[in-house]
């Protein structure tokens, strides 16, 4: 009877051994969380003492954070419109030389169609296509000393003036030259080029 019980008391501490014998365990909640048990055991008792105990740490949770994405929305840009006339309503805009051809901002006009005798020269201009636009440059003219045909010619700071914008081109021109002999300056601007008013 005595051997009887040495054998069950054998049997149940390896039965307990075999049952400690795993250190941890990991069960999978869900792709995105992760739960972990972790599992002590006490080495195998001997005989006449009392079966191994077992202790279990709460089970600690991994959660993966969901990557997020931010999108940055911009407001379209504004944009800018020009003052004034636009490029192409500006290059429609002319004025006729001698030659009966019209010109659009020209940096050369001949005053007098008969001998060129008179022109504006060097002309750079600011609001052409609008009803007025304005240049700065020099009138260049004739001495006509001795005589026009063999006279040299001089020139003078000149402020030009275009306007009278009627169907596409400009009728009407003033000429402000202060250190030249004549000032001041008006040209009637016709189809066949400029004829002196005034």
């Amino acid at each position: 009877m005595k051997g009887v019980m040495v054998a069950v008391a054998v049997v149940g501490t390896l039965a307990g051994v075999a049952a400690c014998s795993s250190a941890a365990t990991s069960q999978s909640i869900n792709p995105t969380r992760t739960v972990t048990t972790t599992v002590t055991h006490q080495s195998a008792p001997t005989p006449g003492t009392t079966a191994p105990t077992h202790t279990s740490l709460p089970p600690t949770s991994a959660h993966a954070v969901q990557p997020t994405a931010s999108v940055a929305i911009t407001s379209p840009r504004a944009t800018p419109t020009s003052r004034g006339g636009s490029s192409a309503t500006a290059t429609k805009v002319v004025i006729y030389d001698c030659g009966a051809q019209p010109v659009n901002q020209p940096v050369t006009f001949i005053l007098a169609c008969g001998d060129a005798g008179a022109a504006l020269e060097g002309l750079g201009w600011t609001g052409w296509g609008e009803p007025a636009a304005t240049a700065t440059g020099r009138l260049r003219q004739n001495t006509c000393v001795p005589n026009c045909a063999a006279g040299g010619s001089v020139s003078y700071s000149a402020t030009v003036t275009v306007s009278g914008l009627t169907n596409g081109r400009y009728t009407s021109m003033h000429i402000n030259a202060p250190s030249a002999p004549a000032p001041s300056s008006d040209f009637r601007l016709g189809l066949n080029g400029p004829v002196i008013s005034r």
